[in-house]
This record gives C-alpha cells, structure tokens and sequence, in this order.
C-alpha cells in the first residue's frame, strides 16, 4: 500500500489549493479547492472530497455534480446543455470551415456565415430549455431585455474569425451563464481540436482525447520562470513593455480566448489585454480562470460584472494570481499606452 499525504495552503485573496502526494511514487500534484462555505461546513467538505478526487482523477466530474451543496447552484442542466450546443455549434462550424466568405461587419470586423448560424443554434437551443433567461450574443440585436433578467446566457459563437478565415484551428465557441452579474458557468470548445475547457460550481475541467482532467493554474511565482501569452496576430505594444519589464521565461502566441484557456491550465501564466473588448469575449474565460483558481480584473484589481448596459470592457489582466497586484501596477505604470 502506498502512503498518500494530503494538504493544504492558502493564498492571499484566493482560493486554498489541494496537495497530493504519493512520497514513494515521487508524485505530487496540486489542485484549486473551492472555498468552504461557512454557513454550510458539511458542504465544504463536500467539496474538499471532490477536489482530492478530481485530483487523483478517480471520478469524472459528472459524477460529483449531484453531491455539491443545494447553497450554491450547481447548474448540472445548465453545464450540459451548455456542452452539448457548444458542439452542435462546433460542428456546424466545421461544415463551413475553408468555405464561408467574411464580411465585413459596421465596426470594421469580420463576420461569415458561420458566426450567424452557431448563434442562431445556440441561442434557439438554450432559449427552449431556459425560456425566462436573457442573452447577449455578439451575432444578434441587443433589445435590452437581458438587463431586466436574473440569469443572463452570454454567448461568443466562433470567438477569432480571423483565425477561422486563417484556417489556423484556434478558434473557440464561448458560452457564459451569468446569475446577478457573476459568471457561474463557462464554456469555451475548440471545434477543430474537439477540445473543450469548461468551469461550474463543480470546478474547472478540460475534455479532450476522450479523458477528462481538472484544470488548474500554475503556481509559477518568479517572473523569470513564467510564460506570458499573446495574440497569434500581433504583439502589442503593452505585451512588448510587460515584457521587458518583467522578463518572463518566454512569451508564446495563441489565438481567441484559448488565451485564457492556457492560463487555467498552467500551459502560461499571464495573459494582458489594453484594448477594448467586449462581454461575450471573456466572460467564459472568466469563469474558467477563477474556477482554475486564477485571476482575472480589471486593471484596477476589480473582478467585472457583467450583463452590464454597455458591454464594453477596457482592457482586462489574466493570471494565476501568485504575482496579480504586482502585474497591476506595472500594467498601470506611467509606460502604459492606452
């Protein structure tokens, strides 16, 4: 029988984190644990449980959504559905991959025949499931109705068309549900890779392969040691000042909000955006970091509502959250252009 050592460490401002370690195997593996609720010990229990095992990888996490507490919504429904259209929407994607021709849209950004009908299945998909939700979604006229909704669905259909029209592969489905203007599930799957982050009450996790694992970000501290993402595009003149300021490890490129997907999963560490987006770009991504116990702010360190009446967000920070405040103030420095 092999000893296992189990513990635990708090962070500052963030979620505990989950050791384990098998010390005559020489493995040792770290997981975000969700913060216990203090009204409900027995449910943070509950959740410790499911972090050790989703750490070992003993159960998948489907099997672990019934068992989280009533306090908190679990949105079992809510994920799947949100899974399942992600896909559909992937797959009609796919059918259209190499042979959609852009437009153009009013504010000089490229649109295809894809992005339309992804938000088309999705929308029509959820809005028959959960009927007294709002939505946002990049493809399709604001009414403002969201705004009067508890629960608003806020949806990117194919997040980077440029990389789709690039046939490069790193293009992403997004799909947010938003309670009170926090976002609770999130959804971003890679149609060309059938590859699929995803965060809930239940965690962060990664499909991909035919497995699932739990997400988790890098626990990297030493500017030196860590990997700054950015666009596959261009590098922009704040990822160049970050950049030398902090001198990280290496600097790698990726397209769409698998950005942020790297950053929940350790692959980097710290993702800046100056310019403006808007909701449907990150709050997904949003989810997914938090969940993987990251960060993601303002740059004045605030965490974003959402299902706001200008959806708009100027510029945003991502990170695994050990060197956060730091990044901010060199963000905020007097070198940063805006």
């Amino acid at each position: 029988m092999q000893y296992l050592a189990i513990g635990f460490q708090s962070r500052e401002n963030q979620n505990m984190r989950c050791t384990v370690s098998f010390p005559r195997k020489g493995i040792t593996t770290s997981s975000p644990l969700m913060r216990i609720i203090t009204s409900a010990e027995m449910s943070g229990y509950i959740k410790t449980l499911f972090c050790i095992l989703s750490t070992l990888r003993i159960f998948n996490s489907s099997r672990i959504l019934k068992s989280a507490s009533s306090s908190s919504p679990v949105m079992e429904e809510e994920l799947r559905a949100a899974l399942t259209l992600a896909r559909l929407a992937g797959e009609r994607i796919m059918r259209l991959y190499g042979e959609a021709e852009p437009r153009e849209k009013s504010d000089g950004s490229p649109v295809t025949q894809a992005d339309i009908e992804a938000s088309a299945l999705i929308v029509e998909g959820l809005a028959k499931r959960f009927p007294a939700d709002g939505f946002l979604t990049e493809e399709a006229q604001d009414d403002g109705s969201r705004l009067s909704k508890k629960r608003v669905w806020i949806i990117d259909p194919l997040d980077g068309t440029k990389e789709f029209i690039k046939r490069n592969g790193e293009f992403t489905v997004n799909i947010a549900l938003v309670v009170h203007g926090r976002p609770l599930l999130g959804v971003i799957f890679l149609p060309a890779r059938d590859e699929c982050f995803y965060a809930s009450p239940a965690g962060a996790f990664r499909d991909w392969g035919g497995s699932t694992e739990p997400l988790s970000v890098s626990a990297r501290s030493r500017f030196e040691e860590m990997v700054l993402v950015v666009s596959r595009s261009h590098l922009s003149s704040e990822d160049k000042q970050l950049s030398e300021r902090c001198g990280f490890a290496r600097v790698e490129r990726a397209g769409s909000s698998l950005k942020g997907c790297w950053v929940a999963s350790g692959r980097a560490d710290v993702y800046v955006r100056a310019g403006t987006v808007n909701e449907w770009d990150i709050c997904a991504m949003d989810c997914i970091v938090h969940a993987a116990g990251g960060r993601l702010t303002s740059f004045t360190g605030e965490r974003f509502k959402y299902n706001c009446d200008d959806p708009r967000i100027h510029g945003f920070l991502a990170s695994n959250g050990t060197r956060h405040e730091d990044l901010l103030r060199l963000c905020n420095g007097p070198a940063r252009q805006t």
